[in-house]
């Protein structure tokens, strides 16, 4: 409304420059931290000793009633037991592992010659079929494969005792510097070692299976790919969720954060 003296400045906002917005970690979380980090190890190794070998032997025992996995072998991997179900392979002759290289070959060719926008997802099925090609000749130089079966599944067993035991170690660097609290530490481990435990156990099961139907010359494909890549799923959830409780953290205060 205009004044007798004219009209009505408008209002001016100062705002600080956006070198002093920053976001203040609190001194307790460094210390909060380094006490996670030894907690959440030895609570992923004291569910691996108590669980582990019974989820083991219970997979072993259902695949031996159930399918053809009718072997298994004992570990004794960090001391902890465990019974690893080891699938009955089939025989690879020269000619079926001949026919896997040629057809992976075609199929790399096929794969290079697909123009697709999405990068990621092209170079991953190349990228497959290369190391399909490279265990289909090595089976076929050598006579036999880089892993026989129960080699196989116990690198694929201790490949995920360690990836368990891993998964806090991911959990402390993802919120070192997040302002999360005990509790919210404590269930971001319990939750990430729970998914992957139950997803190893049935990793093992479904990569035996496969093994025993499609053949020993995908085991290098399984490992490489769908191995322990897998976990990486698990880690990228727990950071997904600690980026959404930031986000609504940082929405409380928005006229703070608005330089950014």
């Amino acid at each position: 409304m205009p004044t007798p003296e004219g009209p009505r400045p408008a209002r001016v906002t100062i705002r600080p420059h956006r070198s002093y917005r920053t976001l203040r970690v609190s001194r307790v979380t460094w210390p909060a931290n380094a006490v996670s980090l030894p907690l959440g190890m030895l609570l992923a190794y004291a569910v691996l000793l108590l669980l582990w070998p019974r989820a083991t032997a219970w997979i072993t025992h259902v695949l031996a009633q159930n399918t053809p996995v009718t072997q298994s072998v004992s570990d004794n991997f960090l001391r902890i037991a465990s019974t690893v179900p080891v699938p009955t392979l089939p025989s690879l002759s020269v000619v079926s592992a001949l026919d896997v290289a040629g057809l992976g070959a075609a199929a790399l060719v096929v794969a290079a010659l697909y123009k697709q926008k999405n990068a990621p997802l092209p170079l991953w099925i190349i990228g497959n079929i290369i190391v399909l090609i490279a265990t289909a000749l090595w089976a076929f130089l050598q006579g036999r494969v880089a892993y026989d079966g129960p080699t196989y599944m116990l690198l694929l067993e201790r490949t995920s005792v360690i990836m368990i035991l891993c998964a806090p170690i991911f959990a402390v660097v993802v919120s070192a510097l997040l302002p999360f609290s005990t509790l919210e530490r404590t269930a971001m481990f319990t939750m990430l070692i729970a998914i992957d435990f139950v997803m190893s156990i049935l990793r093992l099961a479904v990569f035996a299976l496969l093994l025993t139907h499609a053949g020993v010359v995908i085991e290098a494909v399984l490992y490489l790919f769908f191995g322990p890549l897998i976990d990486v799923v698990y880690f990228i959830t727990a950071y997904s969720l600690c980026v959404v409780s930031l986000s609504r953290r940082i929405a409380r205060t928005e006229s703070v954060w608005e330089w950014l």
